[in-house]
């Protein structure tokens, strides 16, 4: 399925785990595992998947030339190897898939006893939300929507489009996809869904008529962004669970709230983007005067001025007041726990790299020739480990730079 969102004003940070709620494991136990099975992933509800006969690439995603199945937190098999794709548990429900005869891969829906309570007969099967799930059969315009419950129930939706449910709510369309034909004449790569939007609820039912040109999930404030076609370009806004507007559609583009602000873009003076904050009621609390912004994932954000080519970046409040009491360059603001490194310009043009907090408090003080941070799966300690590295006069070094337990 296309996944359909609102035109991103920044990129997001990445704040969540990609594993979940894994439980701890010993060291003794995950040897045992990863003697009889290829690849062990941490655990989600009690389960760890298992793979047999294939590998693991350097991150979260799966190989597809194994066979994969679950086991408990204790080792005893639940589910044997047997499924040619295989998801995380979410919500109590795996999506399993098995290749029929013609080598296309099919899913289903097994519970935490491994029974399958959604046959494995879907080619696009969405995890269980608010109690269904998004399935369809087909590609391209000839895609057939329907939601599934985990009693196996079907029912057939009447749109060309349907999302995953996001707080009782799911977006649909009315309209046609147009094919990503990079080689004419070919099979097209992949589609875009291009149509009018509304929403339903989990019994297919409509909630809000088909009338956005675009929209977003909702969130847990109960507020989803929305566009409408303005003279030039999509004009981005929020609504309520009515469907009316509660924030203009006065954007070029809008992000989620967090932390009771959402990063918004202004076309200003000469067609150039310009980024700022607003809160809940639509108050631009931070004027659209930035070249880039990133949203409130914690709870400050950075923001950056283009200056001869190259962005610098302060550290503000939700209110914009200057955390940090210097600006940096070389920004790389993708620790897990809102840490980030970068560098400060010294009065001969030379640089030197740090480590700062969310909060503005210096982690590694800014005197290393370069500085790199990155996040990995401790499969010993069962833990994610957020390290870094840095060099000074050619020496390497390393650091652990976790979030810790009070």
């Amino acid at each position: 399925m296309i996944r359909r969102c609102c035109r991103s004003a920044a990129a997001l940070l990445c704040g969540a785990a990609l594993f979940g709620n894994a439980s701890a494991q010993s060291p003794q136990m995950l040897r045992k595992l990863k003697s009889k099975y290829d690849v062990v992933w941490p655990a989600d509800c009690g389960l760890m998947m298992v793979n047999k006969g294939g590998q693991r690439v350097p991150d979260w995603r799966r190989k597809s030339n194994g066979r994969f199945g679950f086991v408990d937190t204790l080792g005893q098999v639940v589910v044997p190897p047997v499924y040619d794709y295989a998801s995380r548990f979410f919500n109590g429900h795996a999506i399993v898939g098995m290749k029929n005869d013609s080598g296309k891969l099919l899913s289903g829906l097994i519970d935490r006893t491994g029974r399958v309570v959604v046959p494995l007969e879907w080619e696009h099967l969405g995890n269980v939300r608010d109690g269904v799930c998004v399935a369809y059969n087909g590609e391209g315009n000839e895609r057939v929507f329907s939601l599934v419950d985990t009693l196996g129930n079907v029912r057939r939706l009447e749109y060309n489009y349907c999302d995953d449910f996001s707080r009782g709510l799911a977006q649909v369309g009315a309209g046609t996809y147009i094919g990503n034909e990079k080689v004419p004449g070919r099979k097209p790569s992949g589609y875009e869904f291009q149509g009018k939007f509304g929403y339903i609820t989990p019994d297919g039912e409509p909630a809000i008529p088909v009338q956005f040109d675009e929209a977003g999930d909702f969130a847990s404030d109960g507020l989803a962004p929305a566009g409408m076609q303005g003279k030039y370009y999509v004009k981005w806004g929020f609504i309520d669970r009515s469907g009316q507007f509660v924030i203009p559609c006065d954007f070029y583009s809008v992000g989620s709230f967090q932390h009771d602000r959402a990063v918004v873009c202004r076309v200003v003076e000469g067609g150039k983007l310009a980024y700022g904050f607003i809160d809940r009621s639509g108050n631009e609390v931070v004027p659209c005067r930035f070249d880039t912004a990133s949203p409130f994932n914690f709870a400050n954000a950075w923001v950056g001025v283009l200056n001869n080519g190259e962005y610098v970046y302060a550290l503000i409040n939700p209110d914009g007041n200057a955390v940090l009491p210097f600006a940096v360059v070389n920004l790389q603001d993708g620790g897990k726990y809102g840490q980030a490194a970068a560098a400060i310009v010294m009065e001969d043009g030379s640089r030197r790299y740090g480590i700062v907090g969310n909060d503005g408090k210096i982690i590694l003080p800014f005197e290393y020739d370069h500085v790199s941070i990155f996040s990995g799966w401790d499969e010993e300690n069962n833990r994610w480990q957020e390290s870094a590295m840095g060099t000074k006069d050619g020496v390497e070094f390393s650091f652990d730079i976790s979030k810790r337990d009070e």
